[in-house]
């Protein structure tokens, strides 16, 4: 599927790209050693792969893999009404981090976003 999918955005971009970002969903922390020894060698074997087959061996572009997670413990309410959509939560697209008036700001520790 990767693989797949990188050459899809080469033919649609005419270049490989330079970057590869990965965002991973649904991983426990205890899941973590499976990503790191399976997800990501899985990738680099890809673009290998991709490099050798249309490249000649001369691609090698980063990878970075984000594993996000969800705090369930965590609710964040908007101080104000108008703030709020109309199920009383933030809209959709909000960042917290945002909210982060200084770089001493404890607010947002619970999130593990300072």
């Amino acid at each position: 599927m990767v693989e797949e999918l990188i050459e899809k955005f080469v033919r649609a971009a005419d270049c490989p790209p330079k970057h590869l970002l990965v965002f991973r969903h649904g991983v426990s922390e205890s899941q973590y050693p499976v990503v790191l020894n399976w997800e990501v060698p899985a990738f680099k074997g890809a673009v290998k792969r991709l490099s050798d087959k249309h490249m000649q061996g001369n691609w090698s572009p980063s990878l970075t893999f984000c594993i996000c997670q969800r705090r369930n413990q965590t609710r964040l309410v908007p101080a104000n009404r108008q703030d709020a959509d109309r199920t009383g939560n933030f809209p959709a697209g909000f960042i917290p981090a945002a909210a982060a008036d200084s770089p001493s700001s404890h607010a947002l520790d619970c999130l593990g976003l300072t």
